[in-house]
């Protein structure tokens, strides 16, 4: 396998291979707190690291002292094997899944961020949070990460450093093993919001087009829980507010009937919100639409949202993240997809659909569900 990849890329989970991770870096953790700030300079690290070559029936994980430790080592690896060290047998950098060669043209063809700080959050971690993760994966069996975390500690760590774009931060998954700590996912979502907060507006109910009069009409719910509502055409540029959406059962908007885009903002107590984003017509975008399913007979988790797609022959990555649930799921190509799941909270969440993930990525697609 040929590994053609940057680490920076990887840590912004954009890496078309679902790379994720940080490295170049060395630094101490601060005393008495769990945030390590780390530069390029040349300094020893103050993790230790087997970095002698080993045959491949040989090679181990390497565990740390601490969560921070465990990433620390593997952004101050100075080789391939101490590259692979701080990784949990579920990881796909880990000596149990990479190859010695492969490992070594990975850790050869990256790039370093220029300045990486290390913290560990207080969070909860689930097997859904872990499924979340761009690595190990949302294919990844959920017996064998309830296996892992029963009886033991885990931690998430966030990784922050500076791009060309500005700050970025990544997560990471730590456990603890017998002898310390290994890294076991990277790249999940933050920290979700309570359904009362995240979904404090209510407005849509469904959208429909209406090609003939190049109109879309926006069905609001039967009680409406907001202060003002717009509704938007992006591409006609068509707008049309209310202060008193309490007292319409819709309102509409004049799309460009070569391709647009519907938006829904909502304000509550101030705060303004997108509740809803849709694009026409039906036929030509790649969401179809999303079902939520509450108990699902084919899942053990609460709830779930099924994203339908269209037929389509995208060749891109595609992204659903439910923003409460705190859950992901991204796969390639769309175009060979029928749908995609994700976990759901049961009293209420809202779906966010990516595309391309990995290059010039737009949310196509928001829909909110409340039983």
């Amino acid at each position: 396998m040929d590994f053609d990849l940057s680490r920076r890329a990887a840590l912004s989970a954009l890496a078309a291979a679902g790379v994720a991770g940080v490295a170049g870096c060395t630094g101490t953790p601060s005393s008495g707190s769990d945030k390590t700030t780390a530069s390029t300079t040349a300094e020893e690290s103050t993790t230790t690291q087997t970095t002698e070559q080993t045959a491949s029936d040989e090679r181990a994980p390497e565990p740390a002292d601490s969560p921070t430790a465990a990433i620390e080592a593997f952004v101050t690896a100075e080789d391939a094997s101490a590259f692979q060290g701080p990784f949990h047998p579920l990881h796909p950098f880990s000596v149990e899944q990479l190859s010695r060669e492969e490992a070594e043209n990975l850790f050869e063809n990256s790039t370093f961020p220029e300045d990486v700080t290390l913290e560990r959050v207080d969070r909860d971690v689930t097997v859904d949070l872990v499924l979340s993760g761009t690595l190990p994966g949302p294919d990844t069996e959920r017996s064998a990460i309830e296996d892992t975390l029963a009886g033991t500690d885990a931690a998430v760590v966030e990784v922050t450093y500076e791009s060309e774009t500005g700050t970025e931060t990544v997560r990471f998954v730590t456990v603890e093993q017998a002898d310390g700590w290994l890294i076991l996912a990277q790249g999940v979502g933050s920290q979700g919001e309570s359904p009362d907060t995240a979904l404090a507006a209510r407005v849509v109910s469904g959208v429909a087009f209406e090609p003939d009069q190049n109109a879309a009409r926006v069905q609001f719910v039967s009680t409406v829980v907001a202060d003002s509502v717009t509704v938007e055409a992006v591409q006609s540029g068509d707008t049309t507010p209310t202060s008193t959406p309490g007292s319409v059962s819709y309102l509409e908007v004049g799309v460009e009937p070569g391709g647009d885009e519907v938006v829904v903002s909502a304000t509550v107590d101030g705060e303004s919100r997108v509740v809803h984003r849709e694009r026409f017509p039906e036929s030509d975008r790649l969401v179809d639409d999303i079902e939520f399913v509450v108990d699902p007979e084919t899942d053990d988790r609460d709830a779930i949202a099924r994203v339908n797609f269209n037929d389509n022959d995208e060749e891109g990555r595609v992204r659903v993240v439910t923003t409460v649930a705190d859950s992901s799921s991204e796969a390639e190509p769309v175009g060979s997809l029928n749908y995609l799941n994700v976990g759901a909270h049961p009293d209420g969440d809202e779906v966010v659909v990516s595309y391309p993930v990995g290059g010039d990525t737009e949310e196509i697609h928001r829909e909110r569900f409340s039983p």
